[in-house]
């Protein structure tokens, strides 16, 4: 097939009879007719209608290749390409018509109107591996538009632009003293390594030196007059960048700062933190760039905050209740001179030998929940945490009787959870800080009630509890003073291990159940620790026997009382009774009685009843059988104590020692001669 006579260059015929057409963007609108003869000699006409093209957002689908860009850093991306439907078939990755043009309102970014390139100025602080997406409006020249993005990949800043290592201010050191100036910036990059930019600079005399890990710089001072010195010192991070920054070590002259400031060995009670924890914190203010320091070892492992001097020890959960030791400080002023302060910390208290705790707070939308605390001793106050401040929820706590009363009336973007910090403060002054844990219920969670058996456990024991659902998931929300836990996250089984130093007393374990479709709610386990002999108080398992002791009329007697195992450290107090006369009273260290009968006491008794206080809180009671002088001394019928009577018994003394000269003496008979003639030799 060939053409015959005239045809648009855009149309051409092949041999085969196959005809292509492609108008111009610019052919004129109609009907074209192509005159064509086929190989057999007849006369065809090839009508072909040019129609009007589609809307250029419609056909064409444009986008960017990704780019790359560091943080803190500017970098461009590529020109877009588009896809294009052309006669049927798609052109993929076409550069887009000619008249195109492209504009932006991301901030920190810019695009080229014409060729579509776009440049983004990427923020220090974003991070790695999260792409940034810059959206485009793309104006095709038909006027049609679309939107696409111009994604670029971030790869890591430069360390030594992301990061600002400094030193301390203020710091500096008399003559002939040393000065440590520590680098205060945190969590850098883990290799970071320093080391003076000019060891060989001229420091005025001063010996100087820097820790290759740490950073701290230490600086001694010349005897003689020593000047202020600046100190240069390169950062090398592990990216292979590097930082200059300087230390300012002044030299000081005159007193000392240590002889200026104020004892600083002044620190706050302990307080006891539900992980068994103590904290401590010092009291009183200090001049700007003072810093603690550890000075020797310690029997726990202590962390003290070098800016505040807030010491904090880890307790383990079978440390003996009443340890004692002391915690070493050195606190090192900014001309460099120091004090040595000694912090007396004990573990027994009445916030370690007491395990208050309350149930989970569960809220339904709308209304409060209340929850009470397990026994505690008299005398206990309660308060909320100063440092609550959960958005969406609400919390009070009643001082006298612990009763925490929790809501959330926050919205759907406020956390539906929470942890109530309440400070317990023992009659000793010791506090404790519990959390309860809060939930709101909703779906699943709130039309499923979720328990476990209340279980009554003794030292030393064991036991699983299984809950009374299935099909969620389960998770333990914090650790339990004298009990081991672990859970099964699949079946909720709760292993119990109560260690055989744990004090009885109620326990409650939170548990976290999550349900399919998303819900939580929280409940508990209670667990009643025992005694290893199966009592609940350490009272009810130990047993008192009365205590005999004899007087004097008109003289003082120290009678001395028997200390039961697990008493606290001043355990006994005088209960009321009828002596007219007499006087009976505890001695200063609260371990003996006194007691004055009067002249005409002879031949009276009284029983003074006397109360015991032990670590979980628990009272025991026993009798003290005091008879003056000229009364029989008789047991009491209810026995007696290990001590036994405070007067011995001398009839069996006299008889044994008559005993023994009697034996004495007939040696002596029976050696007669052997003795005679070893005096006359020894004469």
């Amino acid at each position: 097939m060939r053409v015959v006579g005239d045809a648009p260059d855009w149309i051409t015929v092949s041999p085969e009879g196959e005809v292509e057409a492609r108008p111009l963007r610019n052919t004129a609108l109609g009907t074209y007719t192509v005159d064509v003869v086929t190989r057999s000699g007849q006369r065809k006409t090839i009508t072909v209608e040019v129609a009007a093209p589609g809307a250029d957002n419609a056909r064409i689908t444009p986008s960017y290749r990704p780019a790359y860009v560091r943080a803190g850093e500017s970098n461009s991306g590529q020109r877009p390409v588009g896809d294009i439907e052309s006669a049927g078939s798609v052109l993929e990755d076409q550069p887009l018509p000619k008249g195109t043009t492209y504009s932006t309102a991301y901030s920190g970014a810019t695009v080229d109107a014409a060729t579509g390139v776009v440049t983004l100025q990427a923020p220090l602080d974003a991070p790695a591996g999260t792409p940034i997406n810059v959206p485009v409006r793309i104006t095709f020249p038909d006027g049609t538009t679309t939107d696409v993005v111009a994604p670029f990949d971030v790869d890591a800043a430069e360390f030594q632009k992301f990061y600002t290592p400094a030193y301390a201010e203020g710091m500096g050191a008399r003559p002939g003293q040393t000065v440590y100036v520590p680098q205060v910036a945190k969590e850098l990059p883990v290799y970071t390594e320093y080391s003076l930019t000019d060891p060989d600079a001229d420091y005025k005399g001063w010996d100087v030196s820097v820790n290759l890990e740490t950073g701290e710089l230490r600086a001694t001072a010349p005897e003689g007059n020593a000047a202020d010195i600046d100190v240069s010192v390169t950062v090398t991070f592990s990216d292979g960048t590097r930082k200059q920054i300087s230390a300012h070590v002044a030299a000081h002259n005159g007193a000392t700062l240590a002889d200026q400031t104020a004892a600083s060995s002044r620190y706050t009670s302990p307080v006891y933190q539900e992980d068994g924890s103590i904290l401590v914190f010092p009291v009183g203010s200090l001049p700007e760039g003072a810093r603690f320091q550890l000075d020797g070892l310690t029997a726990l492992p202590v962390t003290v905050d070098p800016e505040t001097g807030a010491i904090r020890i880890s307790v383990p959960v079978d440390a003996p209740a009443g340890a004692g030791f002391d915690v070493p400080l050195k606190l090192v002023l900014p001309d460099g001179s120091v004090q040595e302060i000694t912090v007396p910390v004990q573990t027994k208290s009445d916030a370690t030998d007491h395990a208050v705790s309350w149930r989970p707070a569960v809220v339904t939308e709308g209304t409060t929940a209340t929850v009470l605390p397990t026994d505690f001793p008299v005398g206990t106050t309660f308060a909320l945490a100063a440092s609550f401040d959960t958005p969406g929820w609400q919390a009070s706590v009643d001082p006298a009787t612990g009763a925490v009363t929790v809501a959330r009336p926050g919205g759907e973007d406020d956390p539906f959870a929470a942890m109530i910090p309440v400070v317990v403060t023992f009659p000793d002054g010791s506090q404790r800080t519990v959390e309860i844990p809060a939930t709101v219920v909703r779906g699943a969670a709130a039309a499923t009630p979720v328990d476990y058996p209340t279980t009554d456990l003794r030292a030393g024991a064991s036991t699983v509890l299984k809950p009374s659902v299935s099909g969620a998931t389960f998770s333990l929300l914090k650790p339990m003073l004298g009990v081991r836990t672990e859970i099964d996250p699949g079946t909720g089984a709760l292993t119990l291990v109560v260690l055989d130093s744990a004090l009885p007393g109620v326990r409650d374990i939170p548990v976290v159940v999550t349900f399919p479709d998303g819900s939580q709610t929280i409940t508990s386990a209670r667990l009643n620790v025992l005694t290893a002999g199966g009592a609940r108080t350490l009272a009810q398992g130990t047993k008192l026997d009365d205590v005999s002791a004899a007087v004097r009329t008109g003289t003082t007697t120290r009678v001395d009382l028997p200390t039961p195992e697990h008493a606290v450290e001043q355990p006994f107090s005088l209960g009321a009774f009828d002596a007219k006369g007499w006087t009976v009273e505890l001695d200063a260290k609260g371990n003996a009685l006194v007691v004055t009968a009067p002249e005409d006491a002879a031949g009276e008794t009284i029983t003074v009843p006397v109360t015991v206080t032990y670590d979980d809180g628990s009272q025991g009671s026993f009798g003290v059988r005091v008879e003056a002088e000229g009364a029989s001394i008789r047991k009491s019928s209810e026995g007696t104590s290990s001590l036994g009577s405070s007067r011995p018994d001398l009839l069996p003394i006299l008889l044994g020692l008559f005993a023994l000269l009697g034996a004495g003496a007939k040696v002596l008979y029976d050696n007669r001669e052997f003795f005679q003639t070893f005096l006359v030799w020894w004469k």
